[in-house]
């Protein structure tokens, strides 16, 4: 049996897939750069494949100024 593979992540996991620091993605946020969460009940949590296409440029980012 496969491994689960999460669809959500919160947001120091989220940082660790663009190997950034939990202030640096958070900052990229705030800038426009990337995505805000989705709300899941109480929780912020970020949709992984939302940000893999965006990683990949398959996705156009909010704020289209950051080179990735």
């Amino acid at each position: 049996m496969a491994a689960l593979q999460p669809l959500f992540v919160d947001d120091r996991t989220a940082a660790k897939l663009f190997c950034l620091s939990r202030a640096e993605f958070l900052d990229l946020i705030r800038q426009g750069h990337l995505p805000a969460p989705t709300k899941l009940g109480t929780y912020d949590r970020w949709d992984v494949e939302e940000l893999l296409r965006i990683a990949k440029g398959e996705r156009a980012r909010p704020d289209e100024g950051l080179e990735l």
